[in-house]
């Protein structure tokens, strides 16, 4: 990305806002919010408005997926023993990364948009679901940041091998383009 980008501007305050706000939970009785999943969302929901009523629908598709996913993901880990082994981050990263993989291949800014709907809307109704049970939460929290960070990361890893990929190849074609 440019250096002057505008996109690059807003992507960095998101990232500062963020980590500023970090340690705030907002008390809504009965339920509570991390600063940091609210700023997050609320910057998916202006990304949002840049696509037609299609894209919308289909992002929101997406989003009920990986939704649905995750809040079946967070309930068995109150009852399955096989979390006590593994690290239930890691499997719900990986579980979300293909997912996401599946639904919206090779675009990332749909995937990200849909990981992070996705991922909090579907913490959200664990998390209410939970604090019926007298289990309180809040919606966000930090292991759910991770999550979203395990996941972005192994999506901006994918992306930059696919740039030196190409890289690569352009080099190779440009090589063989002078033998010929």
């Amino acid at each position: 990305m440019h250096k002057h980008a505008q996109r690059r501007l807003s992507l960095s305050i998101l990232s500062l806002g963020t980590i500023a706000v970090y340690p705030y939970v907002i008390e809504i009785s009965p339920i509570s919010f991390q600063a940091a999943a609210i700023v997050i969302f609320l910057f998916c929901m202006i990304e949002i408005t840049a696509y037609s009523l299609i894209e919308k629908l289909r992002l929101l598709i997406y989003s009920l997926t990986i939704c649905a996913g995750t809040g079946g993901f967070m309930l068995m880990k109150i009852f399955d023993p096989v979390w006590v082994i593994f690290d239930s981050k890691w499997m719900l990263s990986l579980f979300l990364f293909f997912l996401i993989q599946m639904i919206t291949p090779g675009d990332l800014k749909k995937s990200m948009l849909s990981l992070y709907l996705g991922l909090f809307f579907g913490h959200a109704a664990t998390v209410i679901l939970l604090n019926k049970w007298g289990m309180d939460m809040p919606i966000g929290s930090p292991e759910i940041l991770d999550i979203a960070a395990y996941v972005s990361t192994a999506f901006l890893a994918l992306e930059g091998m696919k740039v030196v990929s190409g890289y690569f190849e352009a080099k190779q074609n440009v090589g063989k383009g002078k033998q010929g």
